[in-house]
């Protein structure tokens, strides 16, 4: 029921908006396939990263149940934020590609600037995508990689991994997770990435020797080197393929997605 219109000009000359067409749609219908479309930064979107990743290996031929149940779709844009990603219209392009039934994926947010309005406009992006007819999930940050001043991720002395963020940005996106389950029926739950890659890691760790490792710092340091700066960890293949499968008892990416959609 409502139209929005964002005009902008180089040049410093003044933006304006001289034709509008508007075309009424038929109602869609769900698709014999869920689209999965997933919001974030070069975190989750550029080359190397996990939803990039995830995306490779089903066209692989991997992860087969989660490809029956959906089409993973990569819709993050890597040096965006809520209010640059919806200003540059690549959420406008999100929302029309909606069916009903579909799910919304949004995490990954935030390193690019917040803006005062952070809690706001992500719920604003829910609001809209779930009144195009989806469903919504939200996911927590990948852990700051423990290189540079992040360094103290990583305890040198117990070979332990404590990396998640304490960021505002992870904060706040959790608290509306938290929120939008006691209130929201189109709200399908909340995918942890940052605390479950500790854990990944860690155990990863513990298995230094089954892993190949002569030491547990050795295989800590295998991890750590996959990060080319403390956001992106697109070196290697082994810590994001970790955060994507899990480890031992802890749940990876994949698997808590596909539980989700099987629950909803």
């Amino acid at each position: 029921g409502k139209i929005d219109l964002f005009a902008v000009s180089g040049n410093g000359a003044a933006p304006q908006i001289t034709y509008v067409n508007v075309t009424a749609q038929s109602p869609k219908e769900a698709r014999k396939k869920r689209k999965v479309h997933h919001i974030g930064d070069s975190t989750s979107a550029n080359r190397g990263s996990w939803m990039h990743h995830l995306v490779a290996l089903i066209k692989e031929g991997k992860y087969k149940e989660l490809a029956e149940l959906c089409e993973m779709c990569n819709d993050g844009a890597g040096g965006r934020n809520l209010r640059t990603y919806y200003q540059q219209a690549k959420l406008a392009k999100v929302l029309c590609d909606i069916n009903p039934g579909d799910i919304v994926m949004i995490g990954n947010n935030g390193t690019n600037g917040m803006n005062r309005t952070f809690e706001e406009d992500l719920n604003l992006y829910i609001d809209a995508a779930e009144q195009f007819g989806a469903k919504i999930m939200l996911n927590s940050y990948t852990p700051h990689g423990a290189v540079s001043r992040w360094a103290k991720g990583y305890n040198g002395e117990t070979q332990t991994f404590d990396s998640y963020r304490r960021d505002n940005y992870d904060v706040i996106t959790r608290k509306v997770a938290e929120d939008r389950s006691k209130t929201d029926p189109r709200y399908i739950g909340f995918v942890e990435i940052g605390m479950n890659a500790d854990k990944i890691f860690n155990a990863y760790v513990d298995d230094y020797q089954k892993n190949g490792y002569e030491s547990r710092d050795a295989a800590a340091k295998a991890i750590i080197t996959c990060f080319t700066d403390h956001n992106h960890y697109s070196k290697d293949v082994l810590a994001c393929e970790l955060m994507l499968n899990g480890y031992g008892k802890n749940k990876g990416i994949v698997e808590q997605i596909i539980a989700l959609i099987k629950n909803k």
